[in-house]
């Protein structure tokens, strides 16, 4: 039942965050200072299996990325939910589960950072991105979700082939 009702909210904020408008909505009301979050970065690890149950909505990629993307997730290993601040564009899929990657990692810096990578930088020279906002759609995310831990990165199966 209660996989069900996760399932069923999922499937809500997605059909609702799929949007063709042209038009880009001002996302100013929804940002919120970082320091409302309790930032933990040992909550989850690099690769760990988690099922997406909400994120904010109204974003679309035409937007400027310059702030944290809030997507609520539950960790298939150990049952805790956690935000995680979505460093880049996020677009719930289908499939809620899904798999959590560190911003701070190789494989998180080379994905935040493909358009240095193309231009040859060490990718050990390059930070990892920290923004001061968090989007947080209350329009989509009715709960407050300022209660659970949270850790910046970003969410994908993700795999690389040949060498970093």
């Amino acid at each position: 039942m209660k996989k069900n009702l996760f399932f069923n909210l999922f499937l809500v904020f997605g059909i609702f965050s799929c949007s063709n408008s042209e038009t880009q909505k001002d996302l100013t009301p929804f940002m919120v200072d970082i320091t409302q979050f309790k930032i933990d970065t040992s909550i989850l690890k690099d690769g760990e299996k988690v099922e997406i149950l909400g994120s904010s909505g109204n974003l679309t990629e035409k937007h400027k990325i310059d702030f944290y993307n809030l997507v609520i997730v539950r960790s298939l290993e150990s049952g805790d939910t956690v935000n995680v601040l979505v460093t880049n564009f996020f677009q719930a899929t289908s499939n809620p589960q899904t798999a959590f990657m560190s911003n701070s990692s190789i494989m998180g810096k080379a994905f935040e950072n493909s358009d240095e990578l193309q231009k040859g930088v060490d990718i050990n020279k390059i930070p990892s991105k920290k923004f001061s906002k968090v989007f947080y759609d209350t329009e989509f995310i009715e709960v407050d979700a300022r209660k659970y831990p949270s850790i910046p990165g970003n969410l994908g199966d993700f795999t690389i082939e040949g060498e970093l």
